[in-house]
């Protein structure tokens, strides 16, 4: 993720639905990007998202929808961006 200005990514918070399951975003380990992010600098890392199902994936074939929110870094700026993704996977 690039920020173009400071900004608090809370991805930890997202939910990825497939085929009528949910999951929120486990972090695992130092490798999540949530938290503050400053203008300017570009940061990754990895989330996963954890099913109680034993499918393969391959199994998943309807589509899937991500959802989560990023919060401008100043608590003056009201500029809340809610992304709700959807990918058809068939």
């Amino acid at each position: 993720m690039a920020a173009k200005k400071d900004v608090d990514p809370l991805l930890n918070i997202s939910s990825l639905s497939v085929d009528g399951q949910q999951a929120d975003a486990a972090i695992v380990g130092g490798s999540d990007f949530s938290g503050d992010i400053n203008a300017g600098v570009t940061k990754d890392g990895s989330l996963y998202y954890i099913f109680d199902s034993n499918d393969d994936l391959s199994n998943f074939t309807k589509g899937l929808r991500w959802k989560g929110e990023i919060f401008p870094a100043d608590s003056n700026d009201t500029n809340t961006k809610e992304y709700d993704l959807s990918l058809d996977l068939s």
